[in-house]
């Protein structure tokens, strides 16, 4: 069940990006996209805990990596 909620945020937080959104809710949790440095961005909890990362390779080509 964690990896499907994993799953479904990571994709929700790439949708929430590509769209220009910075934060998202999800399941009742509000997310952040934050930038992190260069072209890398942050997706965080509320309490700021950092989940994944978000690169951004131009050309709306964007990786995502857990931390």
């Amino acid at each position: 069940m964690a990896k499907q909620i994993m799953f479904k945020a990571q994709n929700e937080s790439l949708r929430a990006y590509l769209r220009g959104k910075r934060s998202f809710k999800f399941f009742g949790v509000t997310l952040t996209i934050q930038h992190a440095h260069d072209n890398e961005y942050q997706v965080l909890l509320p309490d700021l805990c950092e989940i994944f990362r978000l690169q951004d390779c131009g050309s709306g080509d964007v990786r995502l990596y857990v931390v």
